[in-house]
């Protein structure tokens, strides 16, 4: 709830927990890079209404339920591990900025997070391939 945060600070390298971390953070608009520690992201940046792009998202995290709730401006972020074994919960209702293809994930889980769009809280229109 830190509405006047606008820049968050780097996560040190032995973070493993981003729960709610950042939620509310009305104000937040530019994020550091995502140790590769970091497990638990839910609810992280969840209502942060002044994000536009997320961070890279590592393969060591296992749950994003509710991550991007409601970042109406997020317009897009990179997932760097594939769909199943990932709590995706509603990772990005209410985001209503979206750009189509603005959610880059690796080509060959393209099709899983196509497929899972609606658990995710948005459409399939949104995912798109990570290229080199």
């Amino acid at each position: 709830g830190c509405n006047k945060l606008i820049t968050a600070p780097t996560i040190p390298d032995n973070v493993k927990n981003m729960k709610e971390c950042f939620l509310n953070c009305t104000g937040l608009t530019t994020i550091p890079g995502i140790s590769n520690s970091v497990t638990d992201m839910e609810s992280c940046f969840r209502g942060c209404t002044e994000l536009t792009i997320g961070p890279n998202i590592p393969s060591s995290v296992t749950n994003m339920k509710e991550c991007f709730l409601n970042c109406t401006k997020l317009k897009g972020v990179k997932i760097n591990r594939g769909y199943y074994g990932c709590n995706f919960a509603n990772a990005f209702q209410g985001c209503s900025g979206l750009n189509a293809g603005g959610i880059k994930v690796p080509s060959i889980y393209l099709q899983n997070y196509k497929d899972n769009a609606g658990t995710m809280g948005t459409s399939a229109n949104k995912f798109s391939a990570i290229t080199p």
